[in-house]
Parts: structure tokens; sequence; C-alpha cells
């Protein structure tokens, strides 16, 4: 996960920089699809995988865009677990889940990378805290 946190991130903020007048709405497309699954109680990992490719494509930076769909198989066991661990905390949850979605296309539109940045890495960092239960893998060398 720290990868994705680190390079998703880095997107995020290209994406608010870089994109061209079509990607928020190609971003907005694929919120939509996340959309309609929160309205339906379901986590789609399709859909995520979808908005956060678009983010991705929205940094003009084919690293980025090449390194997260070769992380496909990653993402999609990450994506499962955090909608499993969504879905078992109520709607209010999933709903959450579309608002940190929303805050990041919103940044993105309105070209403010630092926030685009700051609502991803909360996104992710969310994500990964509610898999692991609010804590931590402690890293550290010893």
């Amino acid at each position: 996960m720290g990868l994705r946190i680190n390079r998703e991130t880095e997107a995020a903020a290209l994406a608010g920089e870089r994109r061209n007048d079509a990607a928020p709405g190609r971003i907005e497309q694929a919120r939509d699809l996340l959309r309609d699954a929160t309205g339906s109680m379901r986590h789609r990992g399709d859909s995520d995988f979808t908005v956060h490719g678009a983010n991705s494509s929205a940094s003009n930076n084919q690293y980025f865009d090449t390194t997260f769909r070769a992380l496909r198989d990653h993402v999609d066991v990450g994506t499962k677990l955090h909608g499993e661990s969504r879905l078992n905390s109520g709607p209010e949850s999933l709903e959450d889940v579309l608002a940190e979605h929303a805050d990041i296309v919103e940044a993105i539109r309105e070209r403010r990378p630092e926030d685009a940045r700051r609502e991803m890495r909360h996104h992710l960092e969310h994500s990964r805290d509610q898999c692991l239960g609010g804590s931590v893998l402690g890293l550290r060398m010893r």
C-alpha cells in the first residue's frame, strides 16, 4: 500500500497541474460508476480501479499510468478487502469513500495540485487504516 500512497498522491498532484480539459470529465464518469455502486450498497473494485486509473492518466505521466495498470492484481486485492470492511461498517462508510473521491476530483478539476495530493493521501491512508483495523504495521528495520 505504501507504493500506491506515494505514487498516487504524486499522480493526483500532477493531474491537478497538467490535466487537459477532457480529463476531469473522464474522472467524473468513472466516479459516477462508483456512485451507482454506492447507491446500490455495493462496493465495486472495478469502478474504484477506473477512478484511480483516470487520475493516473490525467497526470500525463506515462510511467505512473503504466505502473498503476501493472499493479492491477495488487489493487484488486486491496479494494476487495477495503470494500468488505466498508460494507461491514454500514452505508455511511461507502458514502464516505464516495465523498473522498469527490474531493480528489474537485481538486483536480479546479487545478489545485496540493489539495489533490492531500486528498488522495487522506483517501489511501484511510483505506489502509480501515483494512488494517486502524493500526499501521511497524516496518522499521532492527
